[in-house]
């Protein structure tokens, strides 16, 4: 098994900016200048390596270089999350990473993936200045309240680390998956949302217009990287709701009907009960009724919206962000013209389709056990949602707490399998041993393996994962196998790793 630690993943990262098809050749030019191009290539970053590249940075400190910015801010980000008591430098180094990150973004090969990078762009420039507001309360004053920033970013490093790792092995895989993933969601179209998109083509055809679509590793890491940044960013509209819940309950407050509160995000993007549920019927009828090849997939889909209209599951992180994403539209006071273009573009026909990809990732990662064999985006998402617990913090007072008290985990992949080991340090002192039995592992595990997958797809990136949780210094273990036939979960002492 590979250890995966925040070094590992950002060593991984840098190896894909050098990747040819990548596009993004400054990179491959500045690791070769440092005199290090070939150790990033092959993955063999060390301490050496790692000790060349930040006396390289010294040397151009106080360039403007975007390319060196980015390198520099990852080389902080690396140097921080091997010790404790920094949460809100760490948190100012992360925001940077992203605005590099999305501004360094390379060149798509399709138009419709071009416009897919200014809706991410737009989006972080319109939440920049709410999550970390919203967060900083909440980290105030909830019970139990994680980090949601730092760990989407997280996110999306561990994301790269398994795309890349299965792209290097099959590459034509992972290609066939995505592209299986947009046949089944075609598939699933009304026929009217199908002839704005297709006009009167056949289904046959728009199968095959899908299969000659040329996708690389570039395209595939881009899909990706709005559903890592994204999906929690309704996270802070449901703590508010429960917030609010907890004040009505202890103060025996009267007269407050939650779902008349507008939550502003921004200056001009709202979010209220009526946004959610225009969005959920919009897309009941974007879907069809019934499919016959697809029934599973499509109805299980119309299943969750149904769920999530005219019940307080409408308040769900998963589909408020699906919602916030989508409604980046109207936001049209804050977007120059041609960014109201491309929003709006993004948001009709035919190119709904490919944004309709990501937001049912988000919208169903809040539900693990049901949807994780759904499609590879959404499995990716909540394999890496629930994985991401390496040096999470949380806040007491005036104290920042590992709430998840691991600084690192470790994987294999091999054959559409997955395995992963969890080994959890016992905190030592009393509040974090209080921290740490609000968040029991064991039954987040157990919560888990309680459900029944539904959504089954063959063609996805893993068809099997399992995780050992290293509970505590006893070494019992927990594990969870997850497969498309259902979830088992089991507690066994000793576990001999």
């Amino acid at each position: 098994m590979t250890e995966i630690t925040d070094s590992v993943l950002i060593n991984n990262l840098y190896r894909i900016l050098c990747l040819p098809e990548f596009g993004l050749n400054r990179f491959r030019e500045i690791f070769e200048e440092i005199g290090i191009l070939s150790e990033v290539e092959n993955g063999e970053i060390r301490h050496e390596q790692i000790r060349r590249i930040n006396e390289w940075m010294e040397r151009n400190r106080g360039s403007n270089n975007d390319e060196i910015r980015f390198i520099e801010y990852l080389e902080k980000f690396r140097k921080l999350s091997k010790s404790e008591g920094n949460f809100n430098e760490q948190l100012e180094v992360t925001k940077n990473i992203i605005d590099y990150l999305l501004k360094l973004l390379p060149t798509p090969s399709s138009q419709l993936l071009l416009l897919f990078v200014l809706y991410m762009r737009i989006m972080w420039r319109v939440m920049l200045s709410y999550l970390p507001k919203t967060q900083e309360h909440a980290l105030r004053i909830a019970k139990f309240r994680r980090d949601n920033i730092i760990h989407s970013f997280r996110v999306f490093l561990l994301g790269c680390y398994i795309l890349y790792s299965l792209y290097d092995e099959k590459g034509d895989y992972i290609t066939k998956c995505f592209k299986e993933d947009l046949k089944l969601i075609c598939e699933c179209l009304s026929d009217d949302f199908k002839r704005l998109i297709f006009g009167t083509l056949p289904d046959e055809i728009i199968r095959q217009h899908i299969e000659e679509v040329e996708f690389n590793i570039r395209d595939i890491l881009l899909m990706w990287l709005l559903p890592s940044l994204f999906h929690d960013i309704g996270k802070p509209v449901e703590d508010a709701v429960e917030e609010i819940k907890r004040l009505m309950n202890t103060y025996n407050i009267e007269g407050i009907d939650i779902d008349s509160l507008v939550f502003s995000v921004a200056e001009v993007l709202k979010v209220n009960s009526n946004k959610v549920e225009e969005f959920t019927e919009l897309l009941e009828k974007i879907l069809r009724d019934s499919d016959n090849n697809n029934s599973n997939f499509c109805g299980q889909i119309r299943q969750f919206l149904r769920n999530r209209t005219g019940s307080e599951k409408k308040w769900d992180h998963g589909i408020l962000s699906a919602m916030m994403l989508y409604s980046l539209g109207d936001i049209t006071e804050e977007l120059s013209i041609g960014e109201r273009l491309s929003t709006e573009l993004l948001r009709n026909s035919p190119y709904l389709l490919l944004l309709l990809y990501p937001l049912i990732a988000i919208m169903l990662h809040t539900e693990p056990s049901k949807y994780i064999f759904c499609t590879s985006l959404t499995q990716l998402l909540i394999i890496c949602d629930e994985l991401q617990e390496w040096n999470r913090i949380t806040a007491i007072g005036d104290r920042e707490v590992r709430i998840f008290p691991c600084k690192s985990l470790h994987m294999e992949l091999e054959n559409r399998e997955m395995r992963v080991f969890i080994p959890y340090e016992r905190p030592i002192d009393v509040i974090s041993q209080e921290i740490f039995r609000r968040f029991d592992p064991k039954r987040r595990w157990r919560e888990i393996a309680k459900g029944n997958p539904v959504c089954r797809n063959n063609d996805l990136l893993l068809q099997k994962i399992t995780v050992h949780v290293l509970l505590d210094q006893t070494c019992k273990i927990c594990t969870i196998e997850i497969h498309p036939n259902g979830i088992n979960y089991s507690i066994s002492h000793p576990f001999l790793y």
